[in-house]
């Protein structure tokens, strides 16, 4: 929730957030954040590792139980949209779509991802302008939560990877 309000003392004028699915609690946070700010805002939830419908799930109960303890309403939580696309074969699982996202990030924006999270959401990202869901005219925001050193066990995949995309 802290990190939805300073993003909208940094940014409020974005139109898409887009953040990584795991166990749920940033996306939860988030979610609740931007329903108590009254952000306009579209929380773009990119599963990693369980269905949409889990996610979504398991985003509401969290959200829902941080309210309570707040003592505050979650609203109806339409902002927040999840997303399974990205997900492949399994949680920790390398997909093609992960490491053309990987790659891109690296060299357009000078920005690592790991092959578990990030790299997922932003694969995810990718996915969703190429097929015209994010449209050109919005303002995205990809929140990076970590894993860096995640790519690490990856490392002879990314080699490999690497030396036949010269």
């Amino acid at each position: 929730m802290e990190a939805a309000r300073e993003l909208h003392g940094q940014l409020s004028e974005i139109d898409r957030l887009v953040v990584a699915v795991g166990s749920a609690g940033t996306a939860a946070g988030l979610a609740l954040g931007i329903h108590l700010l009254d952000w306009p805002v579209l929380l773009d939830a990119q599963c990693v590792s369980h269905t949409a419908e889990e996610s979504e799930s398991d985003i509401r109960r969290l959200a829902g139980e941080a309210a309570e303890l707040l003592g505050v309403d979650t609203g109806d939580l339409a902002h927040v949209r999840v997303s399974d696309g990205a997900v492949g074969p399994g949680y920790g699982v390398a997909t093609d779509e992960m490491w053309e996202a990987l790659h891109l990030f690296a060299r357009t924006e000078g920005i690592a991802l790991d092959p578990v999270y990030s790299g997922k959401a932003a694969a995810g990202l990718v996915a969703g302008v190429r097929s015209g869901a994010i449209g050109p005219d919005e303002t995205v925001v990809f929140m990076h939560t970590g894993g860096l050193p995640g790519l690490f066990a990856y490392a002879p995949e990314l080699v490999r990877l690497s030396e036949n995309s010269r």
